[in-house]
């Protein structure tokens, strides 16, 4: 609940970050035509930014928090994501829960 609370508190006032109305673990900024979105799960961080504001985002955030950069994001909440950046497309999937219950029913041949 501190680290929430801490959290909550650098994200609103170093990244002038708001709490999104309908979900209050994501936060967002836009200015210019520039978005940065952050989904937050316990002390997990997910940050999707505009072109040129990644690095910006992670440098503000190590000024307050132990970070490690898990790179591009390949899995989130039970969701694969694919990301075809020459393509400009993203891909969620939930194959491999789909296949752990066709397993669990013993039906992987359908």
């Amino acid at each position: 609940q501190n680290w929430h609370k801490k959290l909550r508190s650098v994200l609103q006032n170093c990244l002038r970050m708001a709490v999104c109305d309908v979900d209050q673990a994501v936060f967002y900024h836009s200015e210019h035509g520039k978005l940065i979105a952050m989904g937050v799960h316990v002390d997990d961080l997910t940050i999707v930014a505009s072109a040129g504001l990644m690095d910006d985002v992670k440098a503000n955030l190590q000024k307050d928090f132990e970070l490690t950069d898990e790179g591009e994001i390949h899995w989130i909440l039970g969701f694969a994501v694919e990301r075809d950046r020459e393509a400009r497309t993203l891909s969620l999937s939930q194959i491999s829960y789909i296949e752990s219950i066709l397993r669990r029913y013993n039906l992987e041949d359908v």
